[in-house]
């Protein structure tokens, strides 16, 4: 019995060290071309990413990151005052992408952009579990990345998700790092 949960336990930090490498990969290409990036989602789709920040902060040269998980139109008027549409990047975070708030939020910026398919979509990247309706609504709009979530990595393993380690990344979090000490802190229990 404690054979099969040390298994469960050290699973999600290992296999998500195995998409660490092309999250940071990808937090690089974002860095040279982005100055800000906004996170779009709803409840348990930002709330990594603000832990993520408030420990570590945001490492120098590295795109500014916004969370955007209120509909109430004095937080998007504010993220307009800081950011530079042209050099900006969304995430849409979300696990299907059904919740009606992030649905909001994702079309009021994606109308913003003007030009053709890929050129709009080239300022957005979809985080969402595979199959859902998100999933096929980024490859229609031609998003410049989907990342597929990891539907068995949750609960108390949420900040080594997907959904978590992508911003992360592009905060210049060293996101191998963290992975390897959660996996020493499990193993050592």
């Amino acid at each position: 019995e404690h054979a099969i949960l040390a298994q469960q336990i050290e699973r999600p930090p290992e296999e998500m060290r195995q998409a660490a490498s092309e999250y940071k990969k990808f937090a690089e290409e974002v860095r040279q071309e982005f100055t800000s990036v906004v996170l779009i989602g709803m409840g348990g789709a930002t709330q990594g990413a603000y832990t993520y920040r408030g420990i570590f902060g945001i490492e120098y040269g590295y795109p500014k990151l916004y969370i955007i998980n209120s509909t109430h139109p004095s937080a998007i008027l504010g993220l307009f005052k800081n950011i530079d549409l042209k050099k900006t990047l969304f995430i849409y975070s979300s696990k299907a992408g059904s919740a009606p708030e992030s649905q909001r939020l994702f079309k009021y910026f994606y109308h913003r952009y003007e030009g053709n398919l890929e050129e709009i979509g080239s300022h957005f990247v979809a985080i969402t579990d595979p199959g859902f309706p998100l999933e096929k609504e980024a490859r229609e709009k031609c998003f410049r990345a989907i990342m597929p979530s990891r539907i068995d990595v949750g609960g108390r393993f949420d900040a080594l998700s997907t959904e978590m380690l992508v911003p992360a990344a592009i905060m210049g979090i060293d996101i191998e790092k963290v992975l390897e000490d959660t996996a020493e802190n499990m193993l050592s229990r």
